[in-house]
């Protein structure tokens, strides 16, 4: 039975692709009229949120703020058939990339996008946009889900303009590692993480092993790099706390100094209660 609904929602999403834009449109606000009435806590908290960022409005311009985020919210669920299964045209025609900068310039860069209503159409967006650039996509991390038929199609769907998914349990600080900009490029050169194949949950996927391959040599060799970070994390570290020498060449004598008052206090307290009984 489970099976069952999980292919009948596999083709509503599939239907919600090929039905006219305007018809998905409206599904996803009746979808939107029907959550609340079956997330009573999550009303509470988007009400509570509300009362704490916008205290001076009133309660009704609140509930319309809340409605329109319900209808935001009901309609990105509905287009995630188009995001998913939709083609590349139905894609770019949902979704405008405009960039301030040149995306393909080979620099390292980390996406920030809005959660729940924005981040799925940012990710399948950006990824064909890249994609189209010729530029390598990025890599993002996402949870595991429960329901194993569309763990590993969800999964696909959203890899497949070329972006690379990591479970978030395992690989968030590979992830930091691999995507966070990198300051001193120019003076380490261009390197690509290698990444080796495991199974997890029953699934392939690609694990960063902690190791670099170097595909552009930088303005400084590998010595040369490591002894300029070197002496920049000890300037660092000094400059976080200047008197930490002191600090430490202070504290060996308080020690000394407690040991030895803790061993006269000792003796004092045997003398001072040798007599009682």
């Amino acid at each position: 039975m489970k099976f069952f609904f999980n292919c009948l929602a596999h083709a509503f999403l599939w239907l919600l692709a090929h039905i006219p834009y305007r018809w998905t449109v409206h599904v996803g606000y009746f979808l939107a009229r029907l959550a609340p009435r079956f997330s009573k806590s999550r009303v509470k908290v988007i009400a509570a949120n509300l009362r704490a960022c916008f205290p001076q409005m009133s309660e009704s311009e609140r509930e319309q703020i809340q409605k329109e985020h319900w209808r935001l919210l009901g309609r990105s669920f509905a287009e995630r058939g188009i995001l998913w299964l939709g083609s590349e045209q139905q894609i770019t025609e949902l979704v405008e990339v405009q960039s301030a900068v040149n995306l393909a310039d080979g620099k390292p860069r980390l996406y920030v996008g809005m959660h729940m209503v924005g981040i799925e159409a940012g990710l399948i967006a950006i990824s064909l946009h890249l994609k189209k650039l010729g530029v390598k996509p990025g890599i993002t991390l996402y949870i595991h889900m429960t329901n194993d038929y569309f763990e590993p199609r969800i999964k696909a769907w959203r890899e497949r303009f070329g972006a690379r998914m990591l479970l978030r349990e395992h690989h968030g600080r590979e992830l930091i590692r691999v995507g966070m900009p990198h300051v001193l490029w120019e003076l380490q050169g261009e390197r690509k993480p290698v990444f080796e194949e495991r199974e997890e949950h029953g699934h392939k996927v690609q694990v960063f092993t902690g190791k670099w391959e170097q595909v552009k040599p930088g303005t400084m060799t590998p010595q040369q790099y490591d002894q300029a970070v070197g002496d920049l994390v000890n300037y660092l570290q000094w400059m976080g706390e200047p008197a930490q020498n002191t600090r430490v060449r202070v504290g060996v004598w308080v020690l000394l100094f407690l040991l030895c008052f803790t061993f006269i206090a000792w003796r004092l307290n045997a003398a001072f209660w040798k007599d009682v009984k």
